[in-house]
């Protein structure tokens, strides 16, 4: 039995819209997408302050409004120690390309890191 070619551009035309309209569906679930310039950003719905540091930066802030600049520093470093262990697992699933800037950037904060005084004083 053979199937007429037309028959078959119709069943690929419906399986490929569905499986579209599905994955659009499903993109939308549970990640927020939106654009600022030309970056690309996005959120889990779960966590909509995800990648927003507005606490972390008014705690610095705070700290060395009254001067103390060990607790600023301690809370930067524990924040870079953070982001460089988030970075880390980031690199399971990240292009070779996009490993090497991982890399990159967890080196920079390794030199920042092991150049600073980070024994801090206590008061």
């Amino acid at each position: 039995m053979k199937i007429p070619i037309t028959w078959l551009i119709l069943l690929f035309v419906v399986i490929f819209s569905l499986g579209a309209i599905s994955g659009y569906f499903y993109s939308r679930k549970d990640i927020v997408v939106y654009h600022m310039g030309d970056y690309l950003h996005l959120y889990p719905k779960m966590w909509p302050m995800y990648n927003l540091p507005i606490a972390e930066y008014s705690l610095i802030l705070s700290y060395l409004n009254i001067n103390d600049y060990d607790g600023a520093k301690r809370h930067l470093v524990r924040y870079i120690e953070e982001t460089k262990y988030n970075a880390a697992v980031r690199m399971s699933v990240a292009s070779k390309e996009e490993v090497m800037l991982i890399k990159r950037g967890i080196e920079r904060a390794n030199e920042t890191l092991s150049s600073m005084d980070i024994s801090f004083n206590k008061k």
